[in-house]
């Protein structure tokens, strides 16, 4: 499962996200894993389809409020 990859804004579109994912995925594919994300916002979504993944399911969060 990958949550929560980032890349700092100074380095995006240069692929370096793209192709810490797909490495990071090609890897637990030959170790016989499956490979799921988790977007957490339009963006993220928006990112990983782009790299070649498809959506198979959405979950709701609920954000809870810490007092």
């Amino acid at each position: 499962l990958l949550s929560g990859v980032a890349c700092d804004s100074n380095y995006r579109k240069y692929g370096y996200g793209k192709q810490t994912v797909l490495s990071l995925a090609e890897e637990l594919r030959n170790n016989n894993k499956s490979v799921f994300v988790v977007a957490l916002n339009s963006s993220a979504e928006g990112f990983y389809e782009h790299i070649g993944f498809k959506e198979c399911e959405k979950i709701a969060f609920i954000e809870r409020k810490v007092k």
